[in-house]
């Protein structure tokens, strides 16, 4: 997991509590590592950028009204799925999208986490 350490984002008790139970949930082992602020320019930043810029040109051309996020998955789907041409002569990047309802994530779970004071002015 990957965080610019902000003081909103993984430093309260949720994070924590999900953060101690990683195993127990997933079977697998967590880490976090932390960056600078405003020091992520890797792919994933482009590739938001261009989704970003996909919303963004289609409310303001009134092509498109996001509502929701199956709105959303939707305008990419349809605009930003690249298949990759026979002969080659395609230079795009298959983007493939995933939609998954909230309706399927599990939310339930027995924990009430204590609260750590002052862990969200801690620096990490």
């Amino acid at each position: 997991m990957w965080s610019d350490g902000c003081a909103s984002q993984y430093k309260s008790k949720g994070p924590f509590a999900d953060l101690a139970h990683f195993w127990q949930d997933f079977g697998l082992t967590a880490e976090r590592h932390y960056f600078g602020s405003r020091h992520s320019k890797g792919a994933s930043d482009g590739e938001s950028a261009v989704v970003k810029s996909a919303a963004t040109r289609a409310i303001k051309g009134n092509q498109a009204v996001i509502a929701t996020a199956s709105d959303m998955f939707d305008l990419c789907q349809n605009r930003l799925e690249v298949e990759p041409s026979r002969d080659g002569s395609c230079k795009h990047f298959l983007r493939h999208f995933i939609f998954t309802p909230s309706s399927s994530i599990n939310r339930d779970r027995d924990r009430q986490p204590l609260v750590i004071k002052g862990s969200q002015k801690l620096h990490w």
